[in-house]
């Protein structure tokens, strides 16, 4: 059995809110990390916020405000729990994709498994093409929408192994599909692939210090929110999800 649980990616403004003028503002409390749940100084379910990236070159998370004040950064990107996006008023709950972008929601995610084979590791969602597979291993490129499509570069990985989350046939969120079909083709040659965070930063993947989709060069303001609602992932047993 293993669970995980998302986080979606918000610009925002420590003491001046997480949106545009026209949204409220809401307090976040940076403590209530995935690391504290992890050490068991607070239950999963009081999460409110992914990690802090902590090194550079060796990040704990994608949150880059914090982690504490007044000495610590006021403005960047909170990944917000799901669970605590979900108590949020609708007129302040932040959205993705944002306007003007073809971003797709998983690009904004990030996941991270409680129990099972993959616990303790961060998987960050981003958007690929397979062009060619060897057994497990698939050569996928990296799709960018900001706001156009744009690409991002060819990697080689192996969908076995827990460089990357499981297809969403077994419980995880990974959408692409390289078996074969009745043309010959790939069942499902685009879509999410979650890669481990860790590895995804050091590839050039992943950049912890800006939006998981888009880098620097996404069509609004700062301190427009870019979040998303997660997928809630529940307990699985025999491969089946809850």
């Amino acid at each position: 059995m293993a669970a995980a649980r998302g986080w979606a990616g918000s610009t925002a403004r420590a003491g001046a809110g997480s949106g545009p003028p026209t949204r409220s503002r809401t307090t976040v409390d940076l403590s209530k990390s995935t690391s504290a749940a992890q050490q068991g100084k607070i239950d999963w379910d009081e999460v409110q916020v992914d990690d802090y990236y902590g090194a550079p070159k060796n990040p704990n998370g994608p949150t880059t405000i914090g982690p504490s004040f007044p000495d610590g950064a006021t403005t960047g990107f909170v990944f917000l729990a799901e669970s605590y996006l979900k108590k949020l008023r609708s007129e302040i709950r932040p959205t993705v994709p944002p306007p003007g972008s073809a971003a797709q929601k998983h690009e904004f995610m990030t996941a991270v498994y409680q129990t099972g084979a993959r616990a303790g590791r961060r998987y960050a969602g981003t958007h690929v093409k397979v062009h060619a597979t060897q057994g497990s291993t698939a050569e996928v490129e990296f799709l960018l929408h900001c706001p156009t499509p744009k690409l991002n570069g060819r990697h080689k990985l192996d969908l076995a192994s827990l460089d990357v989350d499981e297809h969403i046939a077994k419980g995880g969120l990974t959408e692409i599909d390289i078996r074969k079909n009745a043309s010959g083709g790939f069942m499902r040659d685009q879509g999410s692939l979650f890669v481990d965070f860790k590895m995804g930063v050091a590839s050039g993947i992943v950049s912890f210090k800006v939006p998981l989709a888009c880098g620097t060069s996404l069509p609004f303001r700062r301190e427009t929110a870019i979040a998303a609602q997660p997928v809630r992932r529940l307990p699985r047993s025999n491969g089946q999800t809850g």
